[in-house]
């Protein structure tokens, strides 16, 4: 059983949620900065296996893409499968995001998506012993609303994000995208080179009023080795921990990777997961 849950519900939401503020983050980070409802829906599962029906998992849609998240598994993952094929009227969902648990017995009901698993981290405050000295010439800075296009052409060179770029309506709707997250307050850290060209990034891609996520870290391939991906996220999560929240996180996939957010402080939270559409 299940049932759409509205601004009444906030508090309720919130509460069964922090019991993992890492792992939730892209669920309350979006509740408290939209609301629970216009651009987001978000629906409640009841327990399976209590007869009580309480709250036994959330799930939040914005756009085409999915976050799960049950403190203790207790939900019907064949309901929830019916759920976000629905609401997706029979096509394939984009992202299905959440604890890697979780996320993986959704896998098999949406065999167009591939199952990405990754592992989430936590930071509480930067080691700066692991942040060298900026290449000559390079300064650290944000994102400015009209270095948009710039930061996106630096996007467009890394495989990871440059998926589709080249259509005209999906960088419109990724450049919208960044300006409303910039108008937001969600920072991006840039790395600029003597001409001022953008040569490194790290954004905040998910705020709550605990944490934000870090996301979108990507270096010029002509700069890389050179310690600007530890720089900018350094410097992001500096920016955010001094305004006032209690963690930073991010998930991450690769060996090299671990090792750099390690040194940064990061420590592991637990495993996550992704579906994500075979195509990207």
């Amino acid at each position: 059983m299940h049932r759409v849950l509205t601004e009444k519900d906030r508090d309720l939401v919130l509460s069964y949620v922090a019991a993992e503020p890492e792992m939730s983050l892209f669920i309350a980070g979006d509740i408290e900065t939209m609301g629970m409802e216009g651009q987001l829906c978000v629906w409640g599962l009841a327990k399976a296996a209590s007869a009580d029906k309480d709250l036994g998992a959330v799930i939040l849609r914005y756009g085409d893409n999915f976050v799960v998240y049950s403190r203790d598994g207790d939900f019907d993952d064949a309901e929830a499968a019916v759920l976000i094929d629905r609401s997706m009227g029979g096509d394939a969902p984009g992202d299905v995001n959440g604890r890697a648990d979780l996320v993986a017995r959704l896998a098999p009901f949406f065999p167009a998506n591939r199952l990405e698993p990754c592992t989430m981290a936590s930071l509480r405050e930067v080691n700066r012993d692991a942040v060298g000295p900026v290449p000559q010439g390079v300064e650290l800075g944000l994102l400015k609303a009209e270095e948009v296009d710039a930061w996106l052409g630096l996007q467009g060179t890394i495989d990871e994000f440059s998926l589709h770029l080249d259509d005209a309506s999906i960088y419109a709707e990724r450049r919208a995208r960044k300006l409303d997250e910039l108008g937001a307050g969600l920072p991006c850290v840039v790395a600029r080179d003597d001409r001022g060209q953008i040569v490194s990034t790290a954004s905040v891609g998910a705020a709550s009023s605990q944490g934000a996520m870090v996301i979108a870290v990507a270096t010029d391939k002509a700069w890389r080795g050179r310690g600007l991906a530890t720089a900018v996220v350094a410097e992001l999560c500096d920016v955010c921990l001094r305004g006032g929240l209690e963690f930073m996180s991010l998930f991450f996939e690769n060996p090299a990777a671990a090792r750099i957010y390690r040194r940064l402080g990061f420590c592991d939270v637990g495993p996550y997961a992704m579906l994500r559409p075979s195509a990207r």
